[in-house]
């Protein structure tokens, strides 16, 4: 087999390896279900043990499941909305909301992000920045643009989270966020679509130098 060619197929699942060693995050989601199927021993806070209208001077901790976490934001948080189905938003719109102090070494973490008005009420079209921290220093920051009351963004990392940062991008609407699931990565989850390309890569690399070999 020429040598060049196994090089290239040696590189190939070299960059392989290294995807699966330091990629962050290991996968992101924009639908729930699929989310959902990739993790385990996941809990949601729904907040709706919260009155609407609460009003809290940060940090807020809360407990879920076997995870903990504090929110906080340099005015005061709000639970707002309907009773039956409120939210977490601040008083100061151009203020991040944060989340932090995470226990349970949750890898995983999901949400609806949204806007809302000063009513309190739901409003479409939000722009926002997250931005995720993890225990092994990796940092990601993704926007999610004309928001929904449905709009999910879920992360799954190679280590635990420490930090969640949500921030509007505009001043006509409050950042706000509900039903946030902490969990692990499934043992059966599959390697991202990324990785099953450059595996591909190197077994085509591999049937290349066969062929080539073959025909001398």
């Amino acid at each position: 087999m020429p040598k060049k060619y196994i090089a290239t197929a040696m590189l190939a699942l070299a960059a392989l390896a290294t995807t699966n060693a330091f990629a962050a995050p290991l996968s992101t989601y924009s639908d729930n279900a699929l989310f959902n199927a990739a993790i385990s021993n996941a809990a949601t806070d729904t907040y709706s043990t919260l009155t609407t209208g609460t009003s809290f001077s940060g940090p807020v901790t809360r407990t879920v499941g076997s995870y903990s976490y504090s929110v906080t934001t340099t005015d005061n948080i709000l639970y707002q909305g309907l009773s039956a189905d409120g939210f977490l938003t601040n008083n100061n719109r151009t203020n991040p909301i944060v989340f932090s102090s995470f226990s349970g070494g949750a890898t995983a973490i999901g949400a609806n992000f949204f806007g809302s008005l000063i009513t309190g009420t739901y409003a479409p079209g939000l722009n926002l920045t997250l931005t995720i921290n993890e225990f092994d220093g990796d940092v990601f920051t993704t926007s999610l643009n004309n928001t929904t009351r449905e709009s999910f963004f879920g992360y799954i990392g190679d280590s635990a989270i420490t930090g969640l940062s949500v921030t509007g991008l505009t001043t006509d609407f409050w950042p706000s966020i509900d039903n946030l699931t902490l969990a692990q990565l499934a043992s059966n989850n599959v390697a991202e679509p990324e990785s099953i390309t450059l595996l591909g890569l190197a077994l085509l690399g591999l049937g290349l130098s066969r062929r080539r070999t073959s025909t001398k």
